[in-house]
């Protein structure tokens, strides 16, 4: 009989998908669905006879921030792939798999959380009255990511964890080569 999907596997799964898919791919789409927004705004003509397009209305996302975008949603999306394989339990070494991307995606966010803390505010970008709420929210994120990735690393090594992934459970005295 092939052991079931612990609960204790699905919540690592789940909240590790709602950390490094969801949230990320939210980070995208919530400028994307501002900026569209903005340019569907018309202002009364000044005879009052209709709607005028404005000339220019809030910013663009586009320029530097395309490559970190494009990384972030290809993050995203592999990492999505690599939960539903875990979701299945298949094939047998997405275990392993899983484990190591969550390592790397909080290495990741390790990287660009410090280098967005030590980073000096940039003059060009004007002033930002919420700024004062980055450096919380960064930090919160920090600590979120590394409690995830510590439960994941736990429950994904337990033993239920275990003969679910490798589709049956050890006889008495029976021993398994180690992941590889």
């Amino acid at each position: 009989m092939k052991p079931p999907r612990t609960l204790g596997v699905s919540l690592a799964i789940l909240a590790s998908v709602m950390l490094f898919t969801v949230l990320p791919l939210l980070q995208v789409a919530a400028p994307l669905i501002i900026q569209y927004r903005l340019s569907q705004v018309d202002l009364p003509s000044p005879d009052g006879t209709g709607t005028v397009r404005p000339v220019a209305v809030g910013s663009e996302l586009e320029g530097g921030a395309n490559g970190a975008t494009a990384f972030q949603v290809g993050t995203s999306a592999l990492f999505l792939v690599i939960a539903i394989g875990a979701w299945l339990g298949r094939p047998r070494w997405i275990r392993g798999v899983m484990l190591a991307a969550v390592l790397t995606l909080l290495t990741v966010t390790v990287i660009t959380s410090v280098a967005t803390l030590n980073a000096p505010p940039d003059i060009n970008s004007g002033l930002d009255s919420g700024q004062s709420l980055t450096t919380p929210l960064i930090y919160a994120r920090l600590a979120l990511s590394g409690l995830i990735t510590l439960y994941v690393l736990w429950y994904l090594n337990r033993g239920p964890a275990r003969a679910f992934y490798r589709g049956y459970y050890l006889q008495r005295g029976e021993t398994t080569a180690p992941l590889s």
